[in-house]
């Protein structure tokens, strides 16, 4: 007969230990990196080749693209550590891998996969400027758009909403400075976004010269990359204020 109960604990009670012992432990950036994402807890029926006959546990975490690079090997291997410290003996689990995937539905997986393919075409693109400039306007639109529905399916977006208005509002709910980088990086990353941002805003412009034409055109393009990788549908809920943009 096993000793074991094979039964995980409750995922909720478990990651908020998780959470308490990583900031007890003096392990607080750790837990700062999990409280924005998702995630959940999995068993399996592989055992692991040790004495205690323990059967394979997996942390599934959902984070943008962008913040999957701060979970390094120490990280996790800290995750693990502190998981398994606080895994109930009778369980008869040890949490050996974590796994890590990007939110979002397929369609909306399908749309930034086109919004990136849009990048690309628009920076290979020898077509005339002000055919691209046209192409990146609808795509910065479209980009924002998107993002702002999906955090949040109950806003109106007004048919007269600016594009800066539509910017502003969409670095709003987005997490575009992680608050794990120095003081030092966070300035300099928002200073960054901020030229980013007034460069592709050059393309409502008119009368746009040719070369101011062509920055603004490739600002729109990395602003873009930017704008979809920060975006995680986890950070749905208490941020949003607002039910209309216009």
């Amino acid at each position: 007969m096993s000793p074991f109960t094979l039964h995980l604990p409750p995922s909720e009670g478990f990651f908020f230990a998780l959470d308490a012992v990583l900031r007890i432990e003096g392990q607080a950036h750790v837990a700062q990196l999990l409280a924005g994402a998702e995630y959940s807890l999995h068993g399996s029926e592989s055992q692991i080749s040790s004495p205690h006959g323990y059967f394979r546990a997996t942390i599934s975490i959902a984070v943008a693209r962008t913040e999957r690079l701060l979970f390094g090997d120490e990280i996790q291997a800290e995750i693990r550590r502190v998981a398994n410290q606080i895994m109930p003996a009778t369980a008869g689990y040890r949490v050996t891998e974590i796994q890590f995937h990007f939110p979002g539905s397929r369609a909306l997986e399908e749309r930034f996969t086109q919004f990136i393919a849009q990048v690309n075409e628009l920076r290979g693109s020898g077509e005339d400027i002000r055919l691209r400039i046209g192409r990146a306007r609808d795509l910065v639109q479209a980009t924002c758009e998107t993002i702002l529905r999906e955090r949040n399916p109950a806003l109106v977006i007004g048919h007269d909403c600016s594009i800066p208005r539509l910017l502003q509002e969409t670095q709003r709910v987005l997490t575009l400075v992680p608050a794990t980088l120095c003081s030092a990086s966070q300035a300099a990353t928002g200073k960054i976004l901020e030229k980013l941002t007034s460069l592709a805003q050059n393309l409502w412009e008119i009368d746009l010269e040719v070369r101011r034409a062509e920055n603004a055109v490739w600002a729109a393009t990395i602003l873009v990359m930017y704008l979809v990788d920060a975006h995680r549908p986890a950070a749905r809920g208490n941020r949003w204020l607002r039910t209309s943009v216009s």
